[in-house]
């Protein structure tokens, strides 16, 4: 009878220690682990297409980044990082002018014909870990003329 109870106990921690086993992913590292800590300030910045800063970089400030770093931009026309990978100690990240060089957005037509009013530029960073952190910079359209060049 002993025997039997110890076999139902073993059997049973046996079952549990699998169940968490599984329950956290198996064993070691956990693949494509993201930090939750990753992010990029500001989250949000609106600018215009004109003005005195057109020429002056755009600084993001990147927070809890694992390892090397790389930053995109959803359009690297109107922006584009100043450098696109960064050693993990790296914090300011700067966003210039892009392949246009410059802002404008002259011949920016919406479907309905009319100029569109403002464009979003996401600019992503991506960690060694596979963490990603976006900030979206809104480029507001000035209606008035904008040089195509600076």
């Amino acid at each position: 009878m002993l025997k039997q109870v110890v076999r139902f106990f073993g059997a049973a921690a046996s079952i549990a220690a699998l169940s968490l086993l599984a329950a956290c992913g198996g064993g070691g590292g956990s693949p494509g682990a993201t930090s939750p800590s990753l992010s990029l300030s500001p989250s949000a910045l609106t600018i215009s297409e004109l003005g005195t800063d057109v020429d002056e970089p755009i600084r993001l400030t990147v927070f809890g980044a694992v390892g090397p770093f790389t930053v995109f931009s959803s359009d690297f026309n109107l922006l584009k990082p100043a450098v696109p990978t960064h050693p993990a100690e790296t914090t300011a990240i700067e966003i210039v002018t892009g392949l246009n060089e410059s802002r404008c957005l002259i011949g920016t037509i919406g479907v309905n014909g009319n100029p569109i009013l403002a464009v979003n530029v996401t600019i992503t960073v991506v960690d060694s870990i596979g963490s990603v952190a976006s900030s979206v910079i809104t480029i507001q359209n000035s209606t008035r003329a904008c040089p195509l060049t600076p």
